[in-house]
């Protein structure tokens, strides 16, 4: 494995070098041991797994800690070094790679699809301009690394990356010692947050990563655009106008997180502006100190002279025949003006002073200064970025809208009645007060403490849209069922200014989100009733006839499994958008995908590909958030291949759509269907089953994780007594993953399958030959392979013996059987003798990391079993317990 994983095997070595010279010798001892006994022999799964559990149980709970710390850290630095091989590998291949035979799923490779397929220049132009990608970092608890545990990894990569160079003796030996200096702070932080981040910290480390890799990578992606298009249609191809911009749930996401107040949105978006500024002001320096054109040489334009005249004044005798210089330094101070003033100097502004300089330059014969560079590369970045780095959403629950309108009807003497009102009833009553100019309440100081949140927020939001408009995405609302819970928020708008009857003044897009299994089935008809309202069809027209719609994978498959789950936000892709089209309305889906298979995770590029036609409008939005926040954008190169895939899927899928041919085979919507309907019913028989929520409560480490301290917002969806329906999906997954079940995965695949060809045959030959041209199927039956294959039921077994659950319990009796029967039909449909034959690197992967991940889940059972037994508030256990769910989420990869 050692050429997988790359520099894995120096960087743990050197750590076992520097832990023993510290101090950890009896750890390095201790897990040596437990190592020992994981380890499989020739040809087994497993290692003695027996006598490393007897083991543990006589070994302290310091010394358990210990050995799970310096497991978590070979896991940190396997994680570090995968990636520095697949950056490796892409570069690679990117050095061998022609016009004619460009680097896989690279936006070469999509240009040159296009350009193979006959499209002409305007028809690429066609494809470019419809494209609209905005990926959105969320706050989601499912990081469990600390940020200081992050930078020293990077600091590690950074180190190893230079390993590549030539490098001189001295310089090798300098690496040596930063890299085993950083490898021992690595060993002596805590791995853990001693206390729960507040929402400010998640924006920050938000902005960590816009400001940092994603800043530097999106000039890269638009440079091999650029030259893909020159490669195959020459300079008179087509200039791709600004294809990605960046959005952000952190610091407005305030769904069943009380703490995401109004201040926290308005700090957030000071922290965004403040960001952006200061990577501007950088900018503009190393314009100053570039564009040294001086007017002795080179005539600068009238309209570059006539702009600093009229700016900021400013020392200018030193550069008094260096306009460019000078326009940088005025420029420089506006946006300083603008860090406590928005309205002083607007992004607008900013480009427009830009696209001068370049101008002028262009004039004078300097074009080369305007078309590359710095220069370009700052306008590139103010277009995708703005001053605003990325667009706030808001995100809300419908039930809060709807207390809050009741409040204010009531207020305003209009009805006390509301929330007991019937949908038809609703809608009347606020279509009259939206189409009335008058507000309902002056004040809302007498509100209550929640109405007034509300109300605080649209506030918030209305100041941020009036003086930076991009600065504020979408109104989000969260459990839309009704078309009445759309037009709640836009009633709180108007009362802050944010909606007007007659289209005056600034206004708010407005977005469903559909998230369980009924809301993706109604859909659809919502739509339409929602497009038929004249009051609502009036504001769409207004914000451009675009409506943006959200689709929720986590509490669609939490609600019903992973087939109907994937299944129904297939169909409901396409229904959205034919509603959506036959109301005259372009579709912008926004996808909230969570890291894990069992939360939407997966390649996006192949989800972009596999999505219905109808669907692929050129417009996309879907969520990052956490561990894969942390993956796709800790390092530049990562960071750029991530976009890359992408934008090349987005090409390709868009192109693709103005082809009339059938997305589906013929058939397989009506055979979806039945493996949706039977592994649905599978699914809820495991989760409705009597012993179900106890065996999960009492198997899973679901209660210590409601301790860990990853982020700001709670487990449970309300307070109260804990139950399946409050549990929010992330620790769900999370819990089932720390168990290595990994049920959200595939649980129902097996016995969807099964039914569906014991009603017909045949069905097991074409679902084959499906899996292998269908490319929705090929995504589906792929992530569950993997997820079956990372999957270990006999470490859950041990979880649910160590609570007292032993042979006969019917909940473990349903995990193994429905496994088995995934497990068949899986390998079946796809051909393959094994799980992940067809993927071998990845399957390697995952049996090398094995071993010492059975030794994580030893040491939690036991930590666990201690709780039960002895004192479980007792700060040493439950300082261990919380490392161990970091370890494991380390050895997974994995989170929720």
């Amino acid at each position: 494995m050692a050429g997988l994983v790359g520099a894995a095997p120096m960087l743990e070595r050197m750590l076992e070098e520097e832990l023993a010279a510290a101090g950890f010798r009896e750890g390095l001892a201790d897990e040596a041991i437990l190592r020992g006994f994981c380890a499989p022999g020739v040809d087994a799964e497993f290692g003695d797994l027996d006598q490393a559990a007897a083991w543990l149980t006589g070994v302290d709970t310091g010394r358990i800690r210990k050995i799970m710390q310096i497991l978590t850290m070979r896991f940190h630095l396997r994680n570090k070094a995968e990636q520095l091989v697949i950056a490796r590998k892409n570069r690679a291949r990117e050095h061998v790679a022609t016009p004619e035979a460009p680097r896989s799923e690279s936006v070469a490779e999509a240009i040159a699809e296009v350009a193979g397929a006959g499209a002409t220049a305007s028809d690429l132009a066609e494809t470019l301009r419809r494209l609209d990608i905005q990926p959105t970092l969320t706050a989601h608890p499912t990081e469990a690394r600390r940020r200081a545990v992050l930078r020293k990894q990077a600091r590690i990569a950074d180190v190893v990356q230079r390993g590549n160079e030539v490098r001189t003796p001295a310089e090798r030996l300098a690496d040596d010692g930063e890299l085993r200096r950083a490898l021992l702070e690595l060993a002596v932080t805590d791995e853990v947050r001693v206390e729960r981040l507040d929402a400010t910290d998640e924006v920050r480390n938000g902005i960590h990563f816009l400001a940092g890799s994603i800043w530097d990578t999106v000039p890269k992606l638009y440079a091999d655009l650029s030259d893909a298009i020159g490669q195959h249609y020459g300079v008179d191809g087509p200039k791709p106008g600004t294809i990605l911009r960046y959005r952000s749930w952190i610091g407005g996401d305030r769904d069943g997180n009380p703490r995401v107040t109004p201040e926290v949105t308005r700090r957030s978006l000071a922290m965004h502006r403040e960001a952006a500024i200061d990577l501007y002001q950088r900018a503009c320096e190393r314009l100053r100190q570039d564009l040294t054109v001086s007017t002795r040489r080179r005539a600068a334009s009238d309209e570059l002279l006539a702009a600093i005249k009229d700016g900021p004044s400013v020392e200018s005798r030193h550069m008094r025949f260096e306009p460019y210089r000078l326009r940088m330094v005025q420029i420089s101070t506006l946006l300083e003006r603008a860090r406590s003033d928005p309205s002083a100097y607007s992004a607008e502004a900013f480009e427009r002073d830009l696209l001068m300089i370049g101008r002028s330059l262009t004039e004078s014969g300097l074009g080369t200064l305007a078309t590359g560079g710095p220069l370009f590369e700052t306008v590139l970045r103010v277009r995708t970025f703005g001053l605003h780095l990325a667009s706030l959403d808001i995100r809300q629950h419908s039930d809060i809208h709807l207390t809050a309108v009741a409040e204010l009807l009531a207020a305003a003497g209009v009805t006390d009645s509301y929330a007991q009102m019937k949908e038809q009833e609703r809608l009347e009553v606020l279509r009259a007060e939206l189409a009335s100019a008058r507000p309902l309440v002056r004040s809302f100081h007498r509100l209550s403490e929640q109405a007034s949140m509300v109300m605080e927020t649209m506030r918030v939001v209305a100041d941020a849209v009036r003086v930076a408009p991009h600065s504020i995405g979408t109104y989000i609302v969260s459990m839309t069922h009704e078309v009445s819970h759309i037009l709640e928020p836009m009633l709180l708008a108007k009362e802050v200014g944010l909606f007007d009857p007659e289209g005056r003044g600034p206004s708010l897009d407005f977005a469903p989100l559909f998230e369980t299994i009924d809301d993706l089935q109604r859909a659809e008809p919502l739509l339409d009733e929602l497009f038929g309202d004249p009051v609502y069809r009036a504001h769409v027209r207004r914000r451009g006839d675009l409506q943006e719609v959200m689709l929720g994978y986590s509490d669609s498959n939490k609600d019903g499994g992973y087939w109907i789950a994937n299944w129904s936000l297939q169909r409901a892709q396409r229904e959205i958008s034919l509603a959506c089209a036959r109301a005259g309305v372009t579709v912008r889906l926004f996808h909230g995908r969570g890291g894990t298979i069992g939360r939407g995770g997966g390649r996006a590029n192949r989800a972009i590909l596999a999505a219905p036609k109808e669907s692929r409008t050129g417009r996309i939005r879907f969520t990052e958030q956490g561990e894969v926040i942390s993956f796709r954008y800790a390092l530049p190169a990562i960071a750029r291949r991530h976009l890359e895939q992408i934008v090349s899927a987005m090409i390709r899928a868009t192109h693709s759509a103005l082809d009339e041919s059938p997305d589906a085979p013929e058939g397989a919507h009506r055979v979806m269907e039945q493996i949706a309907d039977a592994s649905f019913r599978s699914y809820r028989e495991l989760i409705e089953h009597e012993a179900f929520w106890s065996w999960f409560t009492e198997t899973t480490p679901v209660a210590h994780i409601s301790r860990l301290p990853l982020a700001s917002r709670p487990v449970m969806r309300s307070p109260g007594a804990a139950d399946f329906s409050k549990l929010r999906a992330i620790p769900w997954v999370f819990a089932w993953t720390q168990i290595r079940a990994n049920a959200p995965g595939w649980y129902g695949v097996g016995t969807g399958i099964e039914k569906a060809i014991s009603d017909d045959p045949s069905l097991a030959e074409r679902l084959q030959e499906w899996a292998g041209n269908w490319p929705f199927l090929t995504a589906v039956l792929g992530n569950a392979e993997q997820e079956l294959a990372r999957a270990r039921l006999p470490i859950a077994e041990r979880y649910a013996a160590s609570a007292g659950i032993g042979a006969g319990d019917p909940i473990l009796d349903l995990l193994r059987s429905e496994h088995d029967r995934a497990v068949s039909v899986v390998r079946s449909a796809t051909g393959s003798d094994g799980l992940l034959d067809r993927r071998p690197v990845i399957r390697d992967l995952i049996r090398a990391r094995n071993p010492d991940t059975d030794a994580l889940h030893l040491c939690q059972i036991e930590l666990m079993s201690r709780a039960r037994e002895g004192d479980p508030e007792d700060p040493e256990l439950q300082a261990s317990l919380l490392a161990s769910l970091n370890g494991i989420a380390a050895a997974m990869q994995s989170t929720g």
